[in-house]
């Protein structure tokens, strides 16, 4: 029932009571309209309100009553005596009666109302003499003699006249006024009282619970007047005053009245939403055999009520978090002893019934108030509210899902006797469930029956998940939703039903892995890989085994366990073929070749060394480690960046002797740099960078990796590291003012900023750019290096392969693969591009000679021989060059050998002999290094008829057109390579 501000009032026994039960009335609904100011001490300031009161018969009763709320304020006396001769008979001695009584109560407010009008005059003849002095004003100098205003004269009121209007208007500012001031005067007086009260909190006689109900009556009082803001000053401070107290006994200082809250708890009643005033938490705070949970529950409930009528609904929601935390960390500073569970109980039953309560005030209202879409406050489609409310079901789900672990009722746990005692201890605790009529069902019943068995245990605790998980999803609140997601896949996960929980950890493992949280992410991925063992899912368990391995977030231990895993069930593939990307199991940091050049000989030994960094816990041993080659052969085309670079060489020779003038000469014609014979010559150096258009990734495969002296490629990694939305530094910067030192101004710095502030809809998602370096696509590896049983230790590994050079062309490494049984770890593309060149140069000889060749003379023939990358079958025996002259030619001796290596280093050595038969004449060279270049002055003779003899190897001369063409083999009769003069 509401609380009004009490009025009494009297009437004369000889008066028509009927009419002053009627004035009454209709004075008691002109006040309700009547909008008074109400005016604080110490300067705080005043408020508007309408005064609400009720008009009661005086009774000494309510005289007796000195509290704020119930006791009387205002008295009033009716009158319409016109008689002089009654008043002074009867009238007199009733009021003078009347304030007497009032003085015994020191009741100083009142008032005297004389009626006058036609109605009320009782002459019983058409003329009396006039008196000399009227009712009003005997009655002013009898009563009202030192304050003239507490005597009113109403004419007429049964009329509508202009002057009975202006008197009933009158009367009701008059009433409503003097109403107001003795309240706050009244008031006043009590608030002194509570600040006397309040200083004497340190005096072993003073008490808690006694003071609370002391100034709860200020709180009631401006909950009366509708002055809710003070009224919930009163509440918050004996709030804080309780956490200062507790507070302070943590510190040490223990009150004594705060022993008696240190008592074991044996009751947990939540908190009453629906009553305005819990009568029993109150009566019990009054006799002193409050709890601490009755203390705040009660404190809090009255919060609410006030809070509910100004509207502020969020603000409920807000504190009920605090509300929440407060007691139970007040009850581990008292060490107070409470069941296990009980204040889990005590919190699901206080979010259920705030939400509860929430529902019906925002129903109630717009049931009621058509006006209601002009105060948003109680719109449950607030979002701010909505949220609170789905925070509420969440710390119940919670607090719920707790209360299943205690009592034995989560799946996987067989319930015993101690669980069931348990169960019956706290549902004692709880008290019984009131009913509630046409409101909804009490959180006790709730509670009750989710307690009761497993089946209501679990379909109370998946419709709260359910109602939470909604609310979130549909404000749009997804991290919110995955939290509740992953604890329902670990309910499932007990339910035995991991298919149910596979996609509420796939949403977790993506949230985490997109927000940057590494160790959450861990754990998710965990939960997920036994979600995938318990559904025997082979090629997904193994993924994540993989994952979790590598993970240096979880313990060493852990990671060997995935490890053993991996390797156990790799071989439970069947007939498939699991490809994983090799990061984050090892990097490959370089490629080196030995020998240090990337110019490589048919059928030559060469080696390609690989470094990686594994990444395991534990060495790991592969079945084969691969590298895929893309093979362009001879006939194939060739792109621009295979073209090998050029290497400057001037000429084979840093001599200038005149003897080799003329060797220098023949080298520089024949092995010119424009020449395309010089070019097949020079070896595969090194690779060259060329400009390029495309993107950055692409960029990089396209361009020739740079090698070093030792003949190493330091490789590209490509890995994109786990995206974070908290910037890499934030720097805060101040300027004080050099006078007085006070701030001037201050401000921070973000680097890369547009990257923090970038929206997440107009640009990939990072998930699906980290994802995409996961997915591998396979070579062939038709043509490949192979290597075998490859054991790598955790940190840097060497691996030495073959280069493989059996066949003639250009190879791009282009993928690495590592075997174990039906897995493979495949390193998707090597950047940036290393390749290498295995070539044959064939053997060449040419010829430098004078055209003329003069009959009977010794001449002198310049013979250059390459042997290119030719190699003698028969280690044993020299290779042999042979020439088939003209009859008419003879060759006699060699003058001079000398042999030119690649480094342009020549040496003169011992001059071979001419071996001459019936048709040819050859010479055994000697043994040189490949590509080395054998020099040979040859004296010769021509025994014809003296004429001039023109030799030219470029245009062939008519006389020697049918000449036989110049052989090299490794014996006078075999000639395995012919070059024409």
């Amino acid at each position: 029932m509401e609380n009004k501000a009490t009025l009494t009032y009297s009437f004369s026994e000889s008066g028509d009571e009927n009419l002053f039960l009627t004035l009454s009335t209709r004075l008691c609904d002109t006040l309700s309209n009547q909008t008074v100011e109400w005016r604080q001490t110490y300067g705080r300031a005043s408020h508007q309100f309408q005064l609400k009161v009720k008009i009661l018969p005086l009774a000494t009763a309510l005289l007796e009553r000195t509290d704020l709320v119930t006791r009387p304020y205002f008295h009033i006396f009716w009158t319409d005596c016109n008689d002089l001769d009654q008043y002074r008979s009867t009238i007199r001695t009733e009021i003078s009666s009347w304030v007497n009584t009032l003085k015994n109560y020191k009741d100083t407010e009142w008032m005297i109302v004389v009626v006058a009008g036609d109605i009320l005059s009782r002459l019983t003849k058409a003329k009396l003499p006039i008196p000399r002095m009227s009712i009003p004003d005997k009655v002013k100098s009898d009563f009202c003699s030192k304050n003239p205003e507490r005597l009113h004269i109403l004419h007429d009121p049964t009329k509508e006249t202009t002057k009975s209007t202006e008197s009933w208007t009158a009367l009701g500012l008059k009433v409503a006024n003097q109403t107001v001031r003795c309240m706050e005067v009244v008031v006043s007086k009590y608030e002194e009282r509570v600040r006397a009260e309040r200083e004497r909190r340190n005096e072993k006689s003073w008490d808690f619970c006694s003071y609370l109900i002391l100034q709860e009556e200020l709180a009631f009082m401006y909950e009366m007047l509708g002055m809710f803001s003070p009224a919930l000053v009163q509440y918050d401070e004996l709030d804080a005053m309780f956490t200062q107290y507790v507070l302070n006994a943590n510190a040490g200082d223990i009150a004594h009245w705060l022993s008696r809250f240190s008592e074991p708890i044996k009751h947990w009643h939540s908190m009453l939403l629906w009553k305005r005033i819990d009568g029993d938490a109150r009566r019990s705070i009054l006799e002193g055999q409050a709890s601490i949970i009755d203390i705040r529950n009660y404190l809090f409930t009255r919060l609410c009520h006030l809070l509910f009528e100004t509207g502020k609904l969020t603000e409920i929601t807000q504190r009920m978090h605090i509300f929440l935390h407060s007691l139970s960390t007040e009850i581990a500073i008292l060490e107070i002893t409470v069941p296990s569970g009980a204040i889990d109980c005590w919190v699901f039953m206080c979010c259920l019934e705030l939400v509860g309560a929430l529902c019906r005030k925002s129903q109630l209202q717009n049931e009621t108030d058509n006006t209601a879409t002009d105060n948003p406050c109680f719109d449950m489609s607030n979002e701010q509210l909505v949220l609170e409310n789905a925070s509420l079901w969440n710390i119940a789900r919670l607090k719920l899902y707790s209360l299943g672990e205690l009592c034995g009722l989560m799946p996987g746990i067989v319930t015993t006797s101690a669980h069931l005692q348990i169960v019956v201890d706290l549902l004692a605790g709880m008290g019984e469930g009131e009913e509630r009529g046409d409101v909804a069902t009490s959180p006790a019943l709730v509670l009750r029956e989710a307690l009761s068995s497993k089946n209501n245990f679990q379909k109370q605790y998946f419709e709260l998940s359910e109602l939470a998980m909604g609310t979130f999803k549909h404000m749009g609140h997804f991290r919110a939703v995955r939290c509740i997601g992953n604890d329902m896949a670990e309910f499932y996960l007990k339910l035995g039903e991991p298919a149910q929980a596979e996609n509420y950890l796939i949403d977790t493992v993506r949230m985490y892995e997109a927000d940057g949280w590494p160790l959450l992410l861990a754990k998710a991925n965990k939960m997920l890989a036994r979600c995938y063992k318990k559904m025997i899912n082979i090629r997904k368990y193994l993924r994540l085994c993989y994952s979790l391995m590598c993970d240096e977030m979880i313990s060493q231990e852990e990671r060997i366990f995935y490890c053993d895993e991996f390797k156990s069930l790799s071989t439970d593939l069947g007939d498939d073929t699991l490809a994983l990307n090799i990061h984050p199991l090892a990097s490959v940091t370089s490629i080196q070749f030995i020998p240090a050049e990337t110019s490589l000989r048919l059928n030559s030994n060469h080696h390609i060394v690989v470094t990686i960094n594994s990444n395991a816990p534990k060495p790991m041993t592969f079945q084969s480690l691969q590298i895929s080659l893309d093979h362009l052969g001879p006939d194939d085309g060739i792109e621009p960046h295979n073209i090998p670079d050029v290497i400057s060489l001037s000429s084979f020779f840093s001599r200038t002797s005149e003897d080799e003038a003329d060797v220098k000469s023949l080298l520089s014609r024949n092995f010119s740099h424009n020449s395309s014979a010089y070019n097949s010559l020079q070896p595969f150096r090194r690779h060259k960078r060329y400009a390029s258009t495309t993107s950055s990734r692409e960029f990089m495969s396209n361009q020739p990796a740079e090698i070093n002296d030792e003949g190493r490629i330091d490789l590209i990694h490509f890995q994109h590291s786990k995206p974070s939305k908290f910037p890499a530094s934030i720097s805060l910067h101040a300027q004080r003012d050099l006078q007085d030192g006070a701030l001037a101004w201050a401000g921070i710095t973000c680097r890369h900023a547009n990257d923090l502030l970038r929206r997440q809809d107009s640009s990939q998602s990072q998930v699906d750019k980290h994802r995409s370096t996961m997915s591998v696509t396979m070579e062939t590896y038709e043509c490949c290096l192979t290597t075998r049983q490859v054991t790598l230790n955790p940190g840097m590994n060497r691996v030495k392969l073959n280069a493989k050079t059996d066949l003639e062309g250009y190879f791009t490494l282009q993928q690495l693969r590592m075997s174990l049984h039906k897995t493979s770890f495949v390193l998707p593309r090597i950047y940036p591009l290393v390749s290498y060149q295995v070539s044959y140069l064939q053997p060449k000889v040419f010829m430098d000679h004078n055209e003329d060749l003069i009959s009977g003379i010794v001449q002198h023939i310049n013979i250059a021989v390459n042997k290119g990358d030719y190699v003698n079958p028969d280690q044993e025996s020299n290779s042999t060059l042979s020439f088939k002259t003209p009859p008419s030619v003879r060759l006699l001796c060699v003058t001079k050998c000398s042999v030119a290596t690649p480094d342009e280093d020549v040496s003169e050595i011992e001059k071979p002999s001419l071996v001459t038969s019936s048709d040819e004449t050859s010479i055994n060279l000697p043994s040189t290094s490949l590509h080395a270049t054998v020099l040979l002055k040859i004296a010769c003779l021509c025994l014809t008829t003296p004429y001039v003899q023109k030799l030219d190897v470029r245009k062939r001369h008519r006389r020697t057109h049918s000449a036989p063409p110049a052989t090299f083999s490794r014996s006078p009769k075999s000639a395995q390579t012919q070059t024409h003069c």
